[in-house]
């Protein structure tokens, strides 16, 4: 039954009218009173309305009406929305890091020591390529011949892992069908296994993320926890290296006492911490495992060359200033750049540096200024910025530098290497944080009543005392409303019941309402008796 009461449109509707009544009504009443005492507990009563229609309308934003739809259905289509949403963040990414302008440098990659996978009979492995080696290129290709369609990518620090991650999501929504699975991405340094289930932690991830998936899908789960539990999610958790490493071998447990035989997955980490997760834990069930290799010389000078823009024409020769450095490069093959060359974040960093011809990439070759390679990779790391933002200008670059260097300050605070939109929040002081949202929510309703309320307290009809009282009566609303906003409201989409929680602030709103009513009815008797 989508109409009458049940209507979600029509329940929205009546509230929000009510409540508007409700506020005309006290709105009228308050221009015939001249005792400012009444007239602040009608302010009183006016914020608690106003929080009641608030509570009421966020309760009532996500209650969509019952479709008359097979539940299969409304998951596909569910599922189809998240692959657009998916789809459209990540080419956006992809666009960002010039993974498109011309295409990103090809890592190979190899199968990695048996011991880190799982027996050979429960993997069924990939079918073993002929060269021995496999292009990043074909990762999506590979992870379809694998039976199991599980996946473990190992490498060290910039040697591609994320973009292999990046690139595997738009692959396969690139041959996705309707109705299939979507792979999402999720950065692990957010997941705790020691107090929360793998699911259990995606299905929050997913709800956070996307908030269509936050509705309720059958009354007892939301929308991403049925996507996940019907396998209409392929989960690809980035960066397992990158959890605490007290918590490897319980969250590799975690993982498989939550894998069903038609879940794929695709996992990223470093190899030690991997290595570390199979010795005090277990191996990732039915899983194969490869590694990413470094490049060689000859990838990233041809990388190198063709990305950076041209030199004046000598001789009809294509040069760029990379030229001079990869021909010195190929005659001293033991040079620290050589070394640095091997790993692909690094060389994007050094194409970002020095592909506009505004500086001269042969300064990496003064031994004296860099006697190692952590020095150049120093140096690359410290001129990315500037060069990134170089169209903003200097003070744009600094700008940058200056909040980059905040969100590092904060992820060394955290020991973690990943920051989430959603946890941005914490970065602002606890004061902030807490006061805030009450003092701009407040803003409007103050901006309507003091003008009015001030004029009758200058008046004859009110005295100093009065005054004071009503200033402190918004300062007092004001943080408790703060403090409601910041520790009472709902802590997680889906963690508690609508209908549990519409009652529980109900009750906390009206028991505030009648405390407040009841403190300022006692002081206009007291006052009343002085007279």
């Amino acid at each position: 039954m989508s109409g009458g009461w049940r209507s979600a449109r029509l329940r929205r509707r009546v509230a929000f009218v009510v409540c508007g009544a409700a506020l005309v009504a006290l709105a009228a009443v308050l221009r015939t009173i001249d005792d400012v005492s009444s007239a602040s507990v009608l302010v009183s009563v006016i914020g608690a309305v106003v929080s009641v229609a608030a509570l009421l309308a966020d309760v009532l934003r996500g209650d969509a009406d019952p479709l008359p739809r097979p539940a299969a259905e409304l998951r596909h289509r569910a599922a189809d929305a998240l692959a657009d949403a998916v789809r459209e963040q990540w080419a956006a990414e992809f666009r960002l890091r010039r993974l498109q302008d011309p295409e990103p440098v090809d890592v190979r990659w190899v199968a990695a020591d048996p011991r880190l996978a799982d027996h050979p009979e429960n993997v069924r492995r990939i079918p073993a390529p002929r060269d021995g080696q496999r292009q990043l290129g074909g990762i999506v290709d590979a992870f379809a011949a694998a039976p199991g369609r599980r996946l473990v990518v190992l490498g060290g620090p910039g040697s591609g892992k994320s973009v292999l991650a990046l690139r595997f999501t738009l692959g396969r929504l690139a041959v996705r069908r309707p109705g299939g699975a979507v792979p999402v991405i999720f950065p692990l340094a957010g997941w705790d296994p020691r107090h929360s289930g793998l699911r259990d932690w995606l299905a929050e991830r997913l709800a956070a993320d996307h908030r269509p998936l936050a509705a309720f899908a059958d009354g007892r789960r939301t929308m991403a926890r049925a996507l996940l539990d019907t396998g209409l999610v392929l989960p690809v958790l980035d960066g397992f290296d990158e959890l605490p490493q007290a918590v490897y071998g319980k969250a590799v447990r975690r993982i498989n006492a939550e894998l069903d035989d038609d879940l794929a997955l695709l996992l990223t980490s470093r190899p030690q911490a991997w290595a570390t997760a199979v010795d005090e834990g277990d191996v990732l069930t039915a899983a194969q495992v490869v590694k990413l290799l470094p490049l060689d010389i000859g990838q990233s000078a041809a990388y190198l060359e063709r990305t950076a823009l041209p030199l004046p024409a000598d001789g009809g020769r294509r040069a760029t200033v990379w030229t001079p450095v990869l021909r010195y490069l190929e005659e001293e093959p033991g040079h620290p750049l050589a070394a640095v060359l091997t790993v692909p974040l690094m060389v994007a960093l050094a194409r970002t540096v020095y592909g506009d011809r505004s500086r001269d990439p042969t300064e990496l070759l003064d031994d004296a200024r860099f006697e190692n390679a952590e020095r150049i990779e120093e140096h690359l790391l410290e001129a990315f910025v500037p060069a990134a933002f170089h169209d903003a200008g200097d003070r744009g670059a600094m700008e940058a530098r200056r909040r980059l260097g905040a969100l590092a300050r904060e992820l060394q605070k955290r020991g973690t290497g990943r920051l989430g939109w959603w946890e941005l929040e914490a970065m602002a002081p606890r004061v902030l944080r807490v006061y805030a949202p009450g003092l701009v929510a407040m803003a409007a309703t103050a901006a309507l009543l003091v003008p009015g309320l001030l004029s009758r307290a200058s008046s004859d009809l009110a005295t100093v005392e009065d005054a004071g009282s009503l200033v402190m009566n918004l300062v007092g609303r004001t943080l408790g409303y703060s403090l409601g906003v910041a520790f009472l409201l709902q802590p997680a989409a889906g963690r508690v019941h609508r209908i549990v929680f519409l009652r529980r602030q109900l009750v906390i709103t009206t028991v505030a309402a009648g405390v407040l009513w009841a403190g300022f009815a006692l002081r206009d008797d007291r006052l009343h008796a002085r007279r």
